[in-house]
């Protein structure tokens, strides 16, 4: 109910009251279907995703005096997914210019490489 009132946050939907957070959750569970897995399709245009692996994997990489501060695995990750699945490069380069804004509030200064 979510009014501040501690005695009826538990409520279900038969109007009882519970304070076992699984019997909470089953009781106003929608349907009882088991998750489907999502199918992943292959990556069009390998291509573009270069541009990931020189951004965040290559040891030449503009960004590599970063790479010990922030984490460039999730970014790699996030730029091939979005490389794969967008028309342009722009994907990549927005996930490059999030990685360089943390390194930037990590005290690591960076530019957004010209490429």
């Amino acid at each position: 109910t979510n009014d501040n009132e501690a005695g009826n946050e538990w409520l279900l939907p038969n109007g009882s009251v519970t304070d076992n957070v699984q019997e909470f959750t089953r009781s106003w569970q929608v349907n009882k279907c088991s998750l489907v897995q999502k199918k992943v399709k292959p990556c069009p245009v390998p291509a573009k995703q270069r541009i990931c692996k020189a951004f965040f994997e290559e040891s030449h990489s503009l960004l590599r005096n970063c790479f010990k501060v922030v984490d460039p695995e999730p970014f790699y990750s996030m730029c091939t997914r979005d490389a794969c699945h967008s028309q342009e490069l722009g994907a990549a380069c927005s996930v490059a210019a999030a990685f360089v804004h943390l390194c930037n509030r990590n005290f690591v200064p960076m530019e957004i490489p010209p490429q």
